[in-house]
Formats: structure tokens, C-alpha cells, sequence
């Protein structure tokens, strides 16, 4: 389903806004989780905190679409994400 709204993202303008903004709630919401996570100590202050969450958020994205195509399970990537996006935060 993202693939199908994110292609409509891209030719229709308001889909695009509405894309965008759902996106931007995203990012806010991911961003004060790194910032927490950067107050207990468990991240690294070192990073702009919304560039980190829209590249964590690509990331995601970009899981579920090889996902898709791949017809492997998102369960099966999950746990190397999650992986990933620690030691990149770390």
C-alpha cells in the first residue's frame, strides 16, 4: 500500500501534501524518541535529530519495498534494522 500511495504522491499534488505531511508528523514523533533517547544516555548527541529520523525513516521505507519485491517477510529485516539504526545512533 505505501508503494501504490507514494506513487500517487509523486503525480497528484494534494496526495503529495497529505504524503508529506503524514510524513512530517512521522519525523516530529521519531525525533523527540532519538532526543529522549539522547537525555537517558542510550544515543549519541551528535546528530541533527530530524535528518537522523528522516534517513531512519527512508530506511524503513526502502526495507518494505525489498520486502514486496523480494516476498520475504518484514520480520525477517526488522531485527537488522532495528540493528542498524542502533549502532548508527549509538
Amino acid at each position: 500500500m505505501t508503494i501504490e500511495i507514494s506513487s500517487e504522491a509523486v503525480r497528484k499534488p494534494d496526495v503529495g501534501h497529505l504524503f508529506k505531511a503524514n510524513r512530517d508528523e512521522l519525523a516530529m514523533a521519531l525525533s523527540a524518541v532519538i532526543e529522549e533517547g539522547i537525555v537517558d544516555g542510550v544515543f549519541n548527541g551528535n546528530s541533527n535529530n530530524r535528518e537522523a529520523a528522516l534517513i531512519i525513516l527512508d530506511l524503513v521505507e526502502g526495507a518494505s519495498y525489498r520486502c514486496l519485491i523480494d516476498e520475504v517477510s518484514m520480520r525477517k529485516v526488522a531485527k537488522g534494522v532495528q540493528e542498524f539504526v542502533a549502532r548508527a545512533l549509538a
